[in-house]
């Protein structure tokens, strides 16, 4: 890893961790999957909605891609 984008991930850490980089690796928390849940139906929902419902997708596209 160049100098560069070893300098983003420590900065990014330390950023988003609060935390000197040499404590970042300690204070890792595991992600519980119920607060991942939200997020990946809305991509499920985003990714299959168009399929499920062609014509009302086809009718709407602006308003739902846009926000008009």
């Amino acid at each position: 890893m160049n100098r560069f984008w070893r300098g983003t991930v420590i900065l990014s850490s330390v950023l988003l961790c609060g935390v000197s980089p040499g404590m970042a690796a300690e204070r890792i928390v595991p992600v519980n999957p119920i607060m991942v849940l939200p997020f990946i139906i809305l991509l499920l929902t985003i990714a299959v909605a168009p399929f499920v419902n062609k014509h009302w997708w086809e009718k709407h596209y602006p308003y739902a891609s846009h926000g008009y």
